[in-house]
């Protein structure tokens, strides 16, 4: 579905410009908390994890498909091998656990500009 914000100012009697609702949404994370580290080839990555009960698994991964969404629309055509030039890659690893529990834990490595937007969109989420 493609939602559209329509803005209209009083000056205007033309027909108003359609927005893209994302402009104006942010995401709100209830159970991804990253932290950043460096590595000794000065590679940035972005660490989350999150261990919970089957009920609360579908939001965990919501979620994640929300940041992976959000990469792929902000840096397109810019995914993969950050050795290789491009701006941000990824690794997802989903366990289930004794206990029924289960743990996601998504990595993002990125550029310096991939970092910074990431913190500028997600910086609440960051330690």
């Amino acid at each position: 579905m493609n939602l559209s914000i329509w803005c209209v100012t009083n000056s205007s009697l033309q027909e108003p410009e359609r927005l893209p609702l994302h402009i104006f949404s942010t995401i709100t994370l209830r159970y991804l908390t990253f932290t950043l580290s460096e590595d000794t080839d000065g590679i940035s990555t972005l660490d989350a994890m999150a261990s919970t009960r089957p009920e609360s698994h579908a939001e965990v991964m919501r979620e994640v498909q929300n940041i992976l969404d959000w990469a792929h629309r902000r840096f397109p055509d810019r995914h993969g091998p950050i050795e290789d030039g491009m701006a941000w890659n990824h690794d997802l690893l989903v366990q289930e656990e004794d206990g029924g529990w289960h743990t996601v834990t998504l990595s993002l490595a990125g550029s310096p500009q991939f970092i910074d937007a990431f913190a500028a969109e997600f910086g609440d989420a960051m330690d």
